[in-house]
């Protein structure tokens, strides 16, 4: 530390306390400073920023601003809109020939007339006992089960 600064802050050894000039302390005692604006000379400020680094040890973070473009992001808000907006349709609408449905017989993925097909021909095998088949809840596998699906695969908006 120079003299000089040493002088300043009223104080030869590193480890005390620096000291603020007398004029300093007393115009922030008084109550006429309150609300009013203290100016502090960029020197000040260098000095405490300095010593605040020395004493903490770290530098200032670094931040690193990318900046794009608006309709860039006007447009990934619209692609996220949209893709919530299918899961949402597709969660809400059941029996909309996901391969989970019971009405996907032959497991392609698809209500179809082809699931219509293999539930008739499984019936036309002999009978059927998994209720698993019974799409209608009326408690047998059977021509109804058939037509249910069939109905179900032709409509316009599955639901």
């Amino acid at each position: 530390m120079s003299d000089e600064r040493k002088q300043q802050h009223g104080s030869s050894s590193e480890e005390a306390e620096p000291m603020a000039p007398a004029r300093l302390i007393a115009a922030l005692r008084s109550r006429s400073l309150r609300g009013a604006r203290v100016d502090v000379p960029p020197s000040v400020d260098a000095a405490v920023m300095e010593q605040a680094r020395e004493k903490l040890g770290q530098n200032p973070p670094v931040r690193i601003v990318i900046a794009l473009p608006r309709w860039l992001a006007a447009a990934a808000v619209v692609l996220a809109g949209a893709g919530v907006s299918f899961l949402l349709f597709r969660a809400a609408t059941p029996g909309t020939g996901t391969a989970s449905s019971n009405e996907d017989i032959d497991h392609n993925g698809e209500v179809d007339m082809l699931d219509a097909f293999a539930l008739a021909r499984k019936i036309q095998s002999g009978p059927v006992a998994d209720l698993h088949y019974d799409l209608n809840g009326d408690g047998l596998v059977d021509q109804h089960d058939i037509d249910w699906i069939a109905g179900h695969a032709v409509k316009l908006h599955k639901s």
